[in-house]
């Protein structure tokens, strides 16, 4: 699929946490970006022109959202973007990358950290409309507890649909909080869980988050 270049709009702001933002833009015209898709986004940085990815979190017909991590000093785009005032428009490209989710009847197994979060949330929310009763499982790690975000959509889905269920880890957190684990995402996947997660053998496994975590988690499947 050839990527189009398209100008979006920001229509509304959110903070979740001390440096994550929702952000949601619109189109003029209809988008068609499939569940784990980027865009490549034009911003101003420092009067510097910057081209930059971003995981599309959610999009339905002309509006789309992204979860960014603003980082003062990363020198990576996100200050400008998360910083534009409403009504900023901003060119884009799409639709890019092969990581989206595949339309099959398998268990599916979702593994994220911090704003790796956003394309796996856009997988997640559109499997299960799509097959809410294929068994699904969502990993979720942040550092601390201020850095949890959409707690009360994963809970949601939890109640809603009784194949889903969802596990959140703190990998620095030094107190102990209802419904959240101390660790990181990996601490769950010892050889018996995964063997459960996979007890039909035909399991498919999205991950996304740090470089780090993601080999990580990939070495510890294949083995």
């Amino acid at each position: 699929m050839s990527s189009v270049s398209h100008i979006l709009e920001l229509t509304d702001k959110k903070i979740l946490t001390h440096d994550v933002y929702e952000l949601c833009y619109k189109s003029q015209t209809p988008l068609n970006i499939l569940p784990g898709q980027f865009l490549l986004c034009d911003t101003d940085e420092a009067n510097t022109k910057l081209r930059r990815s971003y995981s599309v979190s959610w999009s339905e017909w002309n509006t789309v959202y992204f979860i960014v991590k603003r980082i003062a000093d990363g020198g990576g785009g996100s200050v400008a973007l998360c910083d534009q005032p409403i009504g900023h428009m901003m060119q884009v490209r799409w639709p890019m990358g092969q990581f989206y989710l595949r339309d099959t009847p398998c268990p599916k197994v979702f593994i994220g950290t911090g704003t790796g979060f956003a394309p796996l949330y856009f997988q997640l929310r559109t499997n299960l409309v799509r097959q809410p009763s294929v068994p699904t499982f969502f990993l979720f790690g942040v550092r601390e507890f201020g850095d949890v975000f959409y707690q009360s959509q994963l809970e949601d889905w939890y109640c809603t649909y009784p194949a889903f269920d969802y596990e959140v880890f703190l990998s620095r957190e030094e107190f102990e909080f209802d419904k959240y684990n101390i660790g990181r995402v990996t601490t769950y996947l010892i050889p018996e869980s995964v063997a459960e997660l996979n007890s039909d053998g035909d399991t498919e496994f999205y991950i996304c988050g740090s470089p780090a975590m993601v080999t990580e988690v990939r070495d510890i499947l294949k083995n």
